[in-house]
């Protein structure tokens, strides 16, 4: 005869199963939710810092910061979540990695005294003529006043200035872990 605590039990294993089943989706379920509200605030704190990077980058204002946006991508077929940002100026990217522009065959950059910073020669409201100067690139000159606006260069290189996946990846391995934990803990009750 054995000697000690014995714990039989007994149950219907139909009822057991789903009741069962019933426990792992609600856990399930709390999961997801933490883990959205985990993805939310993340985004939300990369979309502070990163608008902040790109303010500090220089010549970078509000158009470029309404532009940059941080989007949380919940996957159901693998319970994880991505994400990712955006910006809706096409040519972003390159001031997250760096590169060298190309001109066909020109870039015309815009001389400091140039009343618009933002545009191009096309955009330019009066008629400009072109200045070539033997040993030194091209100008375009404003035709009313004479003024150079324009200088003409086969190529520029920019540097990195933004610093988004840096601060995405610091915010992730920081914060997800203690947000992830304190919104299932609010789940649970």
């Amino acid at each position: 005869m054995p000697t000690g605590l014995a714990i039989v039990m007994e149950f219907d294993a139909v009822g057991a199963t789903k009741s069962l089943n019933i426990v792992v989706e609600a856990q399930t379920k709390a999961f997801k939710r933490s883990s959205d509200k985990t993805a939310v605030q993340i985004s939300q704190t990369i979309k502070k810092f990163g608008d902040a990077d790109i303010r500090r980058a220089g010549k970078f204002g509000v158009r470029w910061t309404n532009a940059f946006a941080v989007n949380p991508v919940s996957r159901k077929d693998t319970n994880t979540i991505r994400m990712g940002f955006t910006s809706a100026i096409p040519y972003a990217l390159i001031f997250e990695y760096g590169g060298i522009v190309k001109g066909r065959p020109l870039l015309w950059i815009p001389l400091p005294w140039n009343p618009d910073q933002e545009s191009g020669p096309r955009e330019h409201s009066g008629e400009l003529f072109f200045v070539a100067r033997p040993g030194k690139n091209p100008l375009l000159l404003d035709a009313q006043s004479s003024v150079p606006l324009f200088v003409g260069v086969p190529s520029v290189t920019i540097r990195p200035r933004f610093h988004l996946r840096q601060i995405a990846s610091n915010t992730v391995r920081r914060l997800a872990p203690e947000l992830y934990y304190a919104n299932l803990k609010k789940e649970e009750g």
